[in-house]
This record gives structure tokens, C-alpha cells and sequence, in this order.
């Protein structure tokens, strides 16, 4: 709800449905938690990706919101973190 507007709408950006995929068939759980396998190029690649969509959300006077399947929404989240402190990754 704090993501929302005054309308109580949600502005948020989605990831293309193979951009998910690809996130997802990198990610493993293990009894020790989740662990990315996916090369670093690929992580800065979806991190980018999501940055240049940001300003459209930021400059109408949103919160940077993504959403996202909950199986990579942890996932995401840390591959965003480091680029990206600010986003909010939802599901």
C-alpha cells in the first residue's frame, strides 16, 4: 500500500516474460538458501534494463516499483540491489 497512489493505483514496471525465465533458470534453492548462478554480464544486463524504465515511473512522481513471479522476486532484488538500492521489488 505505500507503493500506491492517490488513486490507490500501483505504477509498476514488468520484466519481459523471457527476461523472467532466464532469471529463474538461474536461480537454485538449497537447504543453505538461494543461490544465482548466472553470469555477472546478465545480472548488470536486467539491472540496466530495469534502470533506463525507471525514470518514466520517477519523473511522474512514483516510486521506483518493480514486479515480478514471487520464485525470483528475491533474486531480482539482489541482483538489483547493488545498481539499484532505491527499487522496490514486488510480486
Amino acid at each position: 500500500q505505500q507503493y500506491r497512489d492517490r488513486d490507490r493505483m500501483l505504477r509498476v514496471i514488468t520484466l519481459d516474460p523471457q527476461v523472467e525465465d532466464i532469471i529463474s533458470a538461474g536461480v537454485t534453492y538449497t537447504e543453505r538458501g538461494m543461490t544465482i548462478k548466472l553470469s555477472p554480464q546478465v545480472g548488470e544486463s536486467v539491472a540496466r534494463g530495469i534502470a533506463q524504465q525507471l525514470p518514466n515511473l520517477v519523473n511522474a512522481g512514483y516510486p521506483p516499483v518493480v514486479l515480478t513471479n514471487p520464485q525470483i522476486r528475491s533474486a531480482l532484488k539482489q541482483i538489483t540491489s547493488a545498481a539499484i538500492p532505491q527499487l522496490a521489488v514486488l510480486s
